[in-house]
């Protein structure tokens, strides 16, 4: 059988490539703010990140596959750093006891990095220094070491545990800019209190964030929303903008859709149905992880300018994690086959056209 000239290969899995990205920012100022390898020999914060990446990427559903999956990736393992697979029991401990602020801290870093590489022009028809989104999701699961979600079921059944994901994102973004994750129970409007903005940004969010105080103290500062309101108020849109049109309002508000893409975006495709460890700290890391995940898969889908969906993205990533393809090549092409790499150290992902963007 003659060899295939066509598959554009380079010296790195593609699991690598979106580890470099990942590295653009300076961990080891964020491992030394929170002194996350202080207490561990062997399983340092970088082995950690890895394999949770790779656990969520792949979407194994238990630490123990996640350790098996990198053990029999053999050779490969000294591309992302690793000298070995770490044991089930390590990555455990780990995830159980390292603050999950070192994952928090290192989701906003990436953030702060790709924001302006990642932001569309987009323009709304109304002019405004920020276009704003909030809402929340909950990610259920049957554990008692969070609060209860919902009412008591009826007969035997075991009444769910939980988490919630308070989200603020950018509407022409597709990552969350603020987030902040509490037990279940914890009531929308609470989030608000956490949150500041400049004067003339419009914030749009749905009727469970009915926070009257709230919406008095923005006005005051010239911070405008657009909400709907509870079956029992009299009106069906609320806005304390009085200068723009009743369809900008109804258009801004449909902008909120936006927001519950990126959740379904989160849950449907990354690993959130089963958790690796049973303990609230653990819970939250791989939430984070899961953040990063997504990003990561957001910046590869701009760099790369296809028009895949993201879940087409993410199939192709878990399908190839460690296949030495170039990514951006095989998402750019359209092609059945692929090229012959050609030009440019082996193995160095090409992200030429974002460096004279001023990104990395």
């Amino acid at each position: 059988m003659s060899k295939n000239k066509e598959i554009k290969y380079v010296g790195q899995p593609i699991f690598k490539q979106i580890i470099d990205l990942v590295e653009k920012v300076n961990i080891s100022s964020i491992i030394k703010t929170h002194e996350s390898d202080r207490y561990y020999k062997a399983f340092k914060s970088k082995p950690h990140l890895i394999t949770m990446l790779f656990g969520i990427l792949s979407r194994c559903d238990s630490m123990t596959k996640t350790c098996e999956g990198l053990r029999a990736m053999g050779g490969k393992l000294n591309h992302l750093g690793l000298e070995k697979a770490p044991a089930r029991s390590t990555a455990s401990d780990a995830l159980r006891n390292r603050d999950n602020r070192f994952f928090d801290d290192l989701y906003f870093a990436l953030i702060d990095k790709y924001k302006s590489f990642l932001s569309d022009s987009c323009t709304y028809g109304v002019t405004f220094k920020e276009v704003l989104l909030i809402d929340s999701t909950t990610i259920r699961l049957f554990s008692d070491i969070l609060k209860g979600v919902g009412r008591n079921p009826k007969g035997d059944g075991k009444k769910k545990g939980g988490q919630k994901v308070h989200m603020l994102i950018d509407a022409v973004q597709s990552v969350g800019r603020f987030v902040k994750i509490t037990a279940a129970k914890v009531h929308d409007k609470k989030f608000l209190k956490s949150l500041e903005f400049v004067s003339h940004s419009m914030i749009m969010f749905a009727k469970a964030y009915n926070y009257y105080h709230q919406f008095a103290l923005w006005s005051t500062q010239q911070v405008y929303f657009v909400t709907r309101l509870k079956k029992n108020m009299v009106y069906e849109f609320l806005t304390n903008n009085f200068e723009i049109r009743a369809e900008e309002v109804a258009f801004l508000y449909k902008k909120h859709w936006g927001i519950e893409l990126l959740f379904k975006k989160m849950k449907q495709n990354f690993q959130l149905h089963y958790f690796y460890e049973e303990n609230e700290n653990a819970i939250r890391s791989q939430v984070w992880c899961a953040l990063i995940a997504q990003l990561s898969i957001t910046v590869i889908q701009k760099i790369a300018k296809t028009k895949k969906a993201f879940s087409a993205i993410a199939t192709f990533v878990r399908i190839h994690l460690i296949s030495m393809l170039d990514m951006v090549e095989m998402l750019r092409s359209t092609n059945r086959a692929y090229k012959v790499h050609v030009g440019g150290p082996p193995g160095q992902l090409q992200l030429k056209l974002i460096e004279t963007e001023g990104v990395f």
